[in-house]
Formats: structure tokens, sequence, C-alpha cells
């Protein structure tokens, strides 16, 4: 087992699907991240448990005092109670922090998922100056901004008007699912579908052309007044970054965009960030 400094983080990032969670010392992910199931469904008890084991099995018996735990909105961040009731229903005005820190020991705290995110992708990217957006495509669609180091907002992208809807409607994992599906009559994992593409089928290729050209536009219209230099994609979606990069960057020229569209290469940039927020926080004071 490797040692890890006093500063190490353990993160466990939580999504509507899976969680991920792992020791970062440094900006370095120390080994292969625990990986499973959310079990959102689940009673409060079992879910806490659930959350309680994978921060452990990171640990791997490493001492880690610090534990940041990033979680969707909406969320008392600070109290560390969820206000979320379209998954994690029993964990709605539960207070989470107090049963985790019985569990975990140590400091536990609570940020934002997306801006965790953000902060990954834009370590990633050597933490530049300039303004970079993260956009995470998986069963959702998130979104960030950092501007010199600091977060500025931005995470909204889902709820935002397109195209007689919301941008989440055209840009997510059951989008495009949706979009094989009506092609094709047949349903399919966006996985199955990265490997059909991967095959040269034309369904599955179409299928990723038009999810590029949703993704390109709306990142044009919802960043156009942060004009990032670099928008980085992250999230599941992106293993399939060579269907998607030509027409999202295609579309997003078109409709005006002034930067590029990247694919991270983390495959949990929340991990890395929610380290880096979380060593802010106790830098603070807070």
């Amino acid at each position: 087992m490797r040692e890890v400094s006093a500063n190490a983080v353990v993160v466990l990032d939580v999504g509507g699907t899976t969680i991920a969670a792992a020791v970062i010392d440094g900006d370095e992910v120390v080994g292969e991240p625990v990986r499973g199931p959310s079990r959102e469904a689940d009673d409060a008890a079992s879910i806490i448990d659930h959350f309680a084991a994978a921060v452990d099995r990171a640990r791997d018996g490493r001492v880690v005092e610090l534990a940041v735990v990033a979680v969707p909105a909406p969320f008392d961040y600070a109290r560390g109670v969820s206000h979320m009731e379209h998954k994690f229903a029993s964990l709605s005005g539960v207070e989470l922090g107090p049963a985790l820190r019985d569990r975990l020991g140590g400091v536990v705290i609570f940020v934002n998922d997306a801006e965790g995110a953000s902060f990954g992708t834009w370590i990633e990217l050597g933490r530049p100056d300039a303004p970079v957006a993260t956009l995470t495509l998986g069963t959702g669609v998130g979104s960030g901004l950092v501007v010199g180091g600091e977060f500025a907002g931005h995470n909204e992208i889902w709820c935002w008007p397109y195209e007689g809807g919301i941008v989440e409607n055209r840009v997510s994992s059951h989008a495009l699912s949706e979009s094989y599906l009506r092609r094709t009559e047949r349903d399919r994992a966006v996985a199955e579908i990265g490997t059909l593409a991967d095959d040269g089928d034309e369904d599955a290729l179409a299928t990723f052309d038009e999810f590029g050209r949703h993704l390109g536009a709306a990142a044009a219209a919802y960043f156009a007044d942060a004009q990032p230099t670099i928008i980085s994609c992250a999230g599941g979606i992106t293993g399939a970054w060579r269907h998607v990069e030509p027409a999202a960057s295609a579309a997003y020229r078109t409709a005006g965009g002034t930067g590029r569209i990247v694919g991270s290469k983390l495959p949990d940039p929340a991990l890395v960030g929610g380290a880096e927020l979380g060593r802010r926080f106790l830098a603070n004071g807070a």
C-alpha cells in the first residue's frame, strides 16, 4: 500500500447512477478509485452506510483525516443536508454531516459536484488564469466556470432554455439513447452505442453527430457572456469523444463560440477538484 502525505484528502463523488471514491495526494489520484452504484433509491441508513463504506475502501487503512463529499444541488453544503427529491429522496432533510462524521471520524466537508468537476478540469489544464468552463456529460449535464482560480458560477446549463425545452433534454445520456432509439427502434445504453459507432454503425455515428451539434450550440449560447478560452468536457459520454467532437466544435463555432471545446482525460474530475476545494475550505478557517 502506498503511503500518502499529511495533506492527502479522501473524496467521494456522488452521482445519480454511480459513486466514485479515492484518496487524492496533491493533485494525484492514489491507486484505482473505488466505484459502485449510487443506490439512490435505498433508505437513508443504507445510503449512508454505502457512502461510508466506499470512503473506507478508498482509504484502505491509510490515515486520511479530511473527507470531501461532492454531491449535486439542491443541497445545504454548510450543514450537510440534502434537499433533492428527484433522486436520493430518502436523504431529503437528513443531516449527513454528523452521520458520516460518526462513521468516518475526522473532518467531513460537502461541496457541489459541478464546482468540484470544474476545479478538476482547471487543474488538469495547468491552473490557467484565463476563463475555463467545464461540462459534465453523464446522466444529466452539469456545468461550471473557473476564472483566475476562483469559481465563477455558470453551473446550471442543465435547465437553460433550448429548442423549446431545456438543454438536458438534448444533452444527456438519456437524450443520446432516445436519439438512437428514434433512429433504430432499438434501446441501447450509451456505452453500447459507442461500441457500435467504433464499428462504423451509421445510426450510432449519426446519433453522436446530433448530440455533438446540440452540445456545441448549447455551450456557445450558455457561455456567451463568459467567453471561456476552453470548454472542457468530462463524464461518461466522453468515452466516445472522437465521435462527438467534430460536430460539437463545428456547431460551437457556428453559434459564435470563441474558445475551444476539448475532452478531459480525467475520468472523475470531481475527485481532484473536490480535494482542492476541501483544502481551500480548511485553509480559510471555515
